[in-house]
């Protein structure tokens, strides 16, 4: 590949993340690093070939190689940032494949404020526009059997997602340590402090921004990201979450025959249990 010798030069960052996590204010407050290009959702897009990728993933191969890496190279930056949270969905063994690990950001934000968010968003998995374009579907292959799902509610179907994408991160961030690859958990609300970000810049050997970048990065942090929308569709939010998300874990543990507990795993127990719609 002529781009391979480019891309032995710089040093990649990608993030595992459910999304409507604080992803566009995590690129614009890394974007205050020194020698780092850092993007939200930059072109060419994950999201073109995502649903494409579930059936065949010789086209996540294509990608890589045809469209996403070569652009990566001609960026002028050392380190090269991008949050979007497509790329754990079909895109991350093809680049290992490919001789690349790049670093991990473990971006996560409580399931149900997620769960919500997107259920008000109109993003729901299998069953709208926006859910199939973006999220993983449970018809798709690689994830949490969820039997029946078409009876469950569009909350429900949300929620599942979000621990779908939680059993990634566990998986994605066990592996890319033991390939050496530096990995750093962090959520929404620390990032969105100062001692969160110097957390963050530490854990990924990242230098501190310098004098006027850090005067300009502390101007704006409190800019965070609404990660609040506008009804694309009416919601179909159930009076009780705790039933509801009850209700999911149920199946998936029958169906995916878990047998670890989920309290010490911590992987797929909803992250906050009463907060307020």
């Amino acid at each position: 590949m002529k781009i391979k010798s480019t891309l032995n030069q710089k040093r990649l960052i990608f993030t595992v993340t459910p999304g409507r996590s604080g992803t566009a204010y995590l690129a614009n407050i890394l974007s205050y690093v020194p020698n780092v290009s850092s993007y939200h959702e930059p072109k060419p897009s994950f999201s073109k070939v995502m649903r494409s990728v579930q059936q065949n993933k010789e086209i996540a191969y294509e990608f890589w190689i045809e469209n996403k890496l070569p652009s990566i190279a001609k960026d002028p930056s050392s380190i090269y940032i991008e949050t979007s949270h497509m790329f754990c969905k079909g895109f991350i063994e093809p680049l290992l494949d490919l001789d690349i690990i790049p670093d991990l950001i473990l971006l996560n934000r409580p399931h149900r404020r997620i769960a919500l968010s997107f259920c008000r968003f109109g993003s729901i998995p299998g069953r709208t526009a926006q859910g199939l374009k973006y999220l993983l579907s449970p018809t798709d292959p690689d994830v949490l059997l969820l039997p029946d799902w078409q009876n469950l509610d569009d909350y429900q179907l949300c929620y599942w997602y979000c621990l779908e994408i939680a059993r990634r991160s566990h998986k994605y961030g066990n592996l890319f340590a033991d390939l050496g690859a530096r990995v750093v958990r962090v959520s929404l609300d620390e990032i969105s402090t100062v001692s969160g970000f110097e957390k963050l810049l530490l854990g990924l050997n990242l230098q501190k921004p310098d004098g006027p970048k850090w005067a300009e990065y502390l101007e704006m942090k409190e800019n965070r990201i609404n990660t609040r929308s506008h009804l694309n569709r009416p919601a179909r939010i159930p009076d009780d979450l705790d039933s509801a998300e009850k209700e999911v874990l149920g199946i998936i543990v029958k169906a995916n025959n878990i047998s670890w507990n989920l309290a010490e795993e911590n992987i797929l127990m909803p992250q906050c249990t009463h907060e307020e719609k």
